[in-house]
């Protein structure tokens, strides 16, 4: 099943590539669509299923990370993260994350804040991507804390690849409208 979810997905792409983005901080260009209004109705169930997945795998791994988990986040999910030198080993993985952790603090609980689907032309390797961002509270940042978690399809369903922490100081219009847009798809210009 999940075999076929990663065909039609690469198969979609052939299709005409539309070029998407997650609507997070950067308003998009063109037009942008709820999943159910997006107007090549044969993609949305596919979107839709993919977004679906992917909260799900992203539930967990963000309790992972507030449970200090961050070698079995790695573990499960080693192939997501190869294509990217920063995380290709589980040392640089873990250093990586224990960066991010010195900088912004660690993570102490989430809140799911939006989710949105995009298509890569920087990674041939991850064609079709979903990021979803969650409110953070860290040891050293009460709010304005971010956790961007971003999944690829796979043949054995979606693989976290990337994970960043952001922190937006008072005052940045970013701080209110990062990661918001749920399940929205939208064209850039």
């Amino acid at each position: 099943m999940h075999r076929l979810r990663l065909l039609t997905c690469i198969a979609l792409l052939g299709w005409g590539a539309v070029v998407v983005k997650i609507q997070a901080q950067i308003p998009a260009a063109g037009p942008c669509y709820a999943i159910e209004a997006y107007p090549d109705a044969a993609k949305r169930p596919i979107f839709a299923q993919f977004l679906k997945d992917a909260r799900s795998l992203t539930d967990k791994s963000a309790q992972l990370i507030v449970d200090g988990r961050i070698a079995d986040l790695y573990s499960a999910n080693r192939p997501g993260f190869v294509g990217d030198i920063r995380f290709a080993t589980p040392e640089a993985f873990l250093k990586e994350f224990a960066d991010m952790e010195q900088r912004e603090g660690k993570v102490l609980k989430f809140e799911y804040r939006g989710q949105g689907l995009a298509f890569s032309r920087h990674r041939s390797d991850v064609p079709m991507y979903s990021a979803t961002i969650y409110a953070i509270e860290t040891t050293s940042q009460k709010e304005g804390a971010y956790l961007d978690i971003r999944t690829m399809p796979s043949e054995k369903g979606p693989l976290v690849f990337f994970v960043w922490l952001e922190h937006f100081p008072p005052g940045s219009p970013d701080r209110l409208t990062f990661g918001k847009g749920e399940g929205r798809v939208c064209e850039e210009g």
